[in-house]
């Protein structure tokens, strides 16, 4: 059964349009998105869409906070939960469309710097 929970993830991912061209990048994925294509995504309401970008925030976030650990004598900041994040980054959006989303998790790591 998690195989083939893996297998859908992996193949619906590889179907979605993140607003990116066929460019390479120096980020990808979700983040690397408009806030235009993620609040399309939001709206379809799937839970594998959904995994699929909360996994690219932590992971964004996750990056950032070990790049720090790792650079810094600081400590790691707590990530929130997968509903706060999600929430946070629907409200940015539709906030200010004209950002993106790789914009809005900056100011999120920013944000939780703080704490």
């Amino acid at each position: 059964m998690s195989k083939i929970i893996t297998l859908a993830l992996c193949l619906s991912f590889a179907s979605i349009s993140f607003g990116m061209d066929s460019n390479e990048k120096a980020i990808a994925g979700p983040v690397a998105g408009t806030c235009g294509y993620w609040i399309k995504q939001r709206k379809e309401e799937s839970s594998v869409v959904n995994a699929i970008l909360i996994v690219s925030l932590q992971g964004f976030l996750s990056g950032m906070n070990t790049m720090r650990a790792m650079e810094s004598e600081r400590g790691m900041s707590m990530i929130p939960d997968s509903d706060t994040l999600l929430a946070y980054v629907d409200k940015q959006c539709e906030d200010d469309p004209l950002m993106s989303v790789y914009d809005i998790s900056m100011t999120l790591y920013g944000r939780l710097q703080q704490f």
